[in-house]
Parts: structure tokens; sequence; C-alpha cells
């Protein structure tokens, strides 16, 4: 008597979701938000005095203003650290909620951070604006009226709003 068997392996889910968590592995996808010193600067020129922005050079005003510069007696005004401190719980609620869509329905790992990226980047735009942040120097406030003909911001890190308005992310996968 001769017997026959056959195995039929039947995925139910399983290599979706191991290739997910594979994606989702620390290093292995991340969504930046910043300023990264690539592509044009809007040109928001409220009077002819002012200069012509590169990217790179809005990345070193950037870092300036997150970090302080004791030497040219610039006070630390974090805009991207303090905006994760501030929201770090609704960051972890967040993917604490979508992972497992992320791990159970093979939700696109790309789409969910750039939904990441877009509501991280409003964020540290709407701390730019609202701050708060240490208040600027009579001598700033004075030389930004003069710039602007009586019309510059007294609000730390608003001269011209190109900051603000440079801030983006980017989705990084290897």
């Amino acid at each position: 008597m001769k017997v026959t068997a056959s195995i039929k392996e039947v995925d139910k889910g399983y290599n979706r979701l191991k290739q997910t968590l594979s994606k989702l592995n620390r290093g292995q996808n991340s969504v930046d938000v910043g300023l990264f010193g690539e592509g044009k600067v809007k040109e928001t020129a409220k009077s002819s005095k002012e200069k012509s922005i590169t990217a790179p050079e809005l990345v070193i005003i950037g870092a300036t203003h997150e970090f302080g510069s004791p030497q040219k007696n610039i006070p630390e005004r974090s805009y991207l650290r303090a905006t994760l401190q501030e929201h770090k719980d609704e960051v972890t609620a967040l993917f604490s909620q979508r992972v497992p869509e992320l791990l159970l329905k093979g939700a696109d790992v790309k789409k969910f951070l750039d939904k990441i990226g877009v509501w991280f980047t409003g964020l540290v735009q709407k701390k730019i604006v609202t701050g708060p942040f240490e208040k600027l120097s009579q001598k700033t406030i004075d030389a930004r009226y003069r710039k602007y003909n009586g019309k510059g911001s007294s609000k730390p890190l608003i001269d011209t709003g190109r900051l603000r308005q440079s801030i983006t992310y980017r989705v990084v996968t290897k």
C-alpha cells in the first residue's frame, strides 16, 4: 500500500505582516522635519533693502535660532525640539493607533509617514508663529522698523516669513 501526502501552505497575512514589520524596523524608514538646505527659498521681500537668501543660509539662520548663539547675543528659540517635546504624547498615540493598521491591513508605510510629515510640519510652522519665545531686543526691533519702513515685526522668528515657509519634511526609506 502506497500513501501520498501533500502540504499546502496558506498565507493568511503572515508574509504581509512580516514585510510591514521589516519596513517599520528602526532605521529602515523615517520622516525628517526641518530645513534641509535644498531647493528654492520663497521670496517675500518687504523692501528693496532686503537681500536674497539661499537655502543653505536659511539653514544656518534656523540653527542659530534653534540652539542660540551667545557670541551673537541670540538666545535659544527652539521651534523644532520644543514642538516635538510639546507634542510627544500625541506622536506616541498616533503611532500606537496607526501601527496596528499598518500591520494588519498592510497599509502603505510611506503614505503613513507622509501624513506624519505634513502634520508635524504644520505644528512646527504654528510654533514659529505662536511661540512663546524670548522677546527681541529693542535694538533688533528698531533695526527691523528701519529696514521695512516702519512695518517690521517685533515677534521673534518672524521677519520675512521665509523661515516658517521653508520648514518642510522628507520621508527617508532604505
